[in-house]
């Protein structure tokens, strides 16, 4: 199996620090989840609200009004407690996504030390990527900001959420912290013949247009909803207009670096799938199909208990998508207007075209969100099945030999990881 010792003994076993260090990161990311959804649950709010106060509140009854108002809260709650929920869950599998990340990171120390990754793309690589970490992970403090909380509790919360996100981020992204610059060299290192290949799949052909198209559509919306975002942490934390220029200039800059080094990176592999990727030296190499390393053959093997539980988690998994996919779409509007004050005077018909763009760009970006999402999901209700079958008291005989039961699953988990690489036509 992929994990040497049983998780359940892990837990009898208090003296484990790896244990407390799993737990303490998985807590952390429920704090900062909670703080998240009171930002997202006030953009949802403000982007349907601020057109309505302006064009339909002044033509209704009071009590329609606070009809109208309670429906937004409910509706506003409900979608920014299941967005907060996926992503605790997509790092549920908490113990395996840090070992995976410490695999990663001495990989990319190694290849960085050996000279396969250069030193600027590197640095240029881990500035865009933490910079952009830092930006969202704000959003917390600033939703507690927004609610109005006192300082004496926004201070010390806002800090240990802020640090809830970064820790989140980190254990999603840390595999592509070294493959990023390692697939930018790999590209220069390309022959010129192939790197033309490339760009004629991508600008030549039905479904390059389309995946550009698609590319160009998330990196946009990504990037003035960064905007929006740093907008809203200038106004509630750093209140300086100075500043916030050079901040929310630089916020879209970065989540634009970093949503095509992942989203759409990942979607020119699926889309140009190919066996082959770029080597150091500019040469293709066969792709592994999977990896196995660390992976032993155990003399017992447990029932696929977990299959039942996995199918539930992957049920729950897909209505927090479909939840997160219409949070991430109504919540982007007032992230392209901006906030407004006093919207019955100051919502004009700039910020409504603003909003309406930003409701359509948001969708599709909101998709591509999701699908990056949902397959982070499946890994972790993987891992956390196969967890939930090592505990002996979800079964009175979880092992059995190989010889006198047939077995489904293998408790092998395959990454969810794309190859580090540039395929080609």
């Amino acid at each position: 199996m992929f994990m040497s010792d049983n998780y359940c003994k892990k837990i009898i076993n208090s003296t484990n620090s790896t244990f407390f260090v799993d737990i303490t990161l998985f807590c952390l990311a429920i704090w900062s989840g909670v703080g998240y959804s009171f930002f997202t649950q006030s953009a949802v709010s403000e982007s349907i609200s601020d057109p309505l106060e302006k064009y339909l509140y002044n033509s209704i009854s009071d009590n329609s009004i606070n009809n109208i108002n309670k429906f937004l809260n409910v509706l506003s709650q409900t979608l920014s407690y299941s967005d907060a929920v996926l992503t605790i869950a997509t790092i549920s599998d908490v113990e395996k996504k840090r070992e995976k990340s410490y695999k990663e990171m001495m990989k990319g120390v190694y290849d960085f030390y050996h000279g396969d990754i250069q030193v600027s793309f590197f640095l240029l690589n881990l500035t865009m990527f933490l910079y952009s970490f830092v930006v969202i992970s704000l959003s917390p403090w600033t939703g507690l900001k927004e609610k109005n909380f006192s300082d004496n509790f926004t201070l010390p919360a806002g800090i240990t959420m802020f640090g809830g996100q970064m820790s989140i981020f980190l254990l999603q992204y840390s595999n592509y912290m070294f493959s990023a610059p390692k697939d930018i060299s790999g590209f220069f290192n390309l022959s010129y013949y192939d790197r033309k290949n490339i760009f004629y799949n991508i600008f030549f052909t039905k479904k390059g247009l389309a995946f550009v198209f698609r590319s160009i559509a998330n990196m946009v919306t990504m990037g003035i909803r960064f905007h929006g975002i740093s907008l809203f942490t200038s106004k509630y934390l750093f209140r300086d207009d100075k500043f916030s220029t050079f901040y929310s200039i630089l916020a879209s800059i970065s989540v634009v670096y970093r949503v095509f080094l992942t989203q759409c990176l990942n979607d020119y592999r699926k889309t140009f799938a190919q066996q082959t990727i770029p080597s150091e030296q500019g040469e293709l190499t066969a792709v592994e199909a999977s990896r196995n390393d660390d992976l032993e053959a155990p003399k017992n093997i447990p029932i696929d208990y977990s299959n039942n539980f996995e199918k539930v988690l992957i049920a729950i998994l897909a209505i927090l998508i479909s939840m997160t996919f219409l949070l991430r779409t109504l919540s982007t509007p007032v992230l392209y207007s901006g906030p407004v004050s006093d919207p019955e005077k100051n919502y004009n018909t700039n910020d409504l075209v603003f909003a309406c763009f930003g409701l359509l760009m948001g969708g599709f970006a909101a998709s591509q969100y999701c699908k990056f999402m949902w397959g982070l999901g499946k890994e972790a209700a993987k891992n956390t099945s196969i967890y939930i079958s090592d505990c002996n008291f979800f079964a009175k005989n979880p092992y059995t030999s190989i010889q006198d039961q047939e077995v489904a699953a293998n408790g092998e988990c395959i990454s969810y990881n794309a190859p580090q690489a540039w395929p080609k036509k």
